[in-house]
């Protein structure tokens, strides 16, 4: 009965390491394609990081340092992606512009949103850029994708809008305008204002327009007050 048992254990010891030697390969095999379709999924992010035309800077979720950057991101700021991995983000911006890169989930409300900053380019030049920010998996830490664009056509569009909304406003305030129904008398013509007073009319359209008056006197009032002189042509033309 003992020698039985003795023969039969090599046997169960075989069965045994032939099936975990069967489910070692099936792991290793899923292993393999999982390996295979994340070579995959790399070289698909890779084009699309380097072909897309806004551009993209990676940036390390701890230091703030640039891991990666694109094409549109190197052209647009002058440098090449060596020159810029390694260098604080926010060394690119304008001082005056900073915004606080967020270095955490928490710092909820930088995504979602559209900040204008200065970035600096390589040749000192300074261009606005519309800039956005999103967390995402770098190896075996987490990043921050920043996406940006140039709008310095649309900023400085947006600004000569505004110099005009001014410029334009100033000028209605300096503009004085009559409208409405003017109380004035059928007789002496005189125009009542809205306190009540009566006012001459060359008063009245003074204090209510740009307009000055220079006063002379018309051929018929000339006949009718200096008959004597309504004959004399020196006169009448000078009046």
């Amino acid at each position: 009965m003992n020698n039985k048992d003795s023969k039969s254990e090599p046997a169960l010891h075989d069965g045994q390491l032939k099936e975990e030697i069967k489910e070692l390969r099936t792991h290793v095999e899923k292993l393999e394609k999982q390996i295979e379709t994340l070579e995959h999924s790399e070289k698909r992010f890779s084009v699309l990081f380097h072909e897309a035309i806004d551009a993209l800077v990676v940036i390390d979720g701890e230091s703030a340092v640039v891991l990666r950057a694109n094409k549109a991101a190197c052209e647009l700021l002058g440098y090449r992606e060596k020159e810029l991995t390694g260098k604080p983000f926010t060394s690119l911006l304008a001082q005056e512009s900073q915004v606080p890169v967020p270095l955490s989930r928490e710092d909820v409300r930088f995504y979602n949103t559209v900040f204008v900053q200065t970035f600096h380019k390589s040749d000192g030049k300074e261009c606005e850029m519309d800039l956005t920010f999103a967390m995402v998996p770098w190896d075996d830490k987490t990043a921050i994708l920043t996406s940006f664009r140039d709008v310095s056509e649309r900023v400085r569009a947006e600004k000569e809008r505004e110099k005009l909304i001014r410029d334009l406003q100033e000028a209605m305030e300096k503009i004085k305008t009559l409208r409405g129904l003017i109380p004035i008398c059928a007789h002496c013509k005189k125009i009542r204002d809205d306190e009540g007073y009566w006012q001459q009319v060359e008063v009245y359209v003074r204090d209510h327009t740009e307009a000055q008056f220079s006063h002379g006197i018309c051929p018929d009032c000339m006949r009718s007050l200096y008959p004597e002189l309504s004959n004399d042509k020196t006169f009448s033309k000078e009046t």
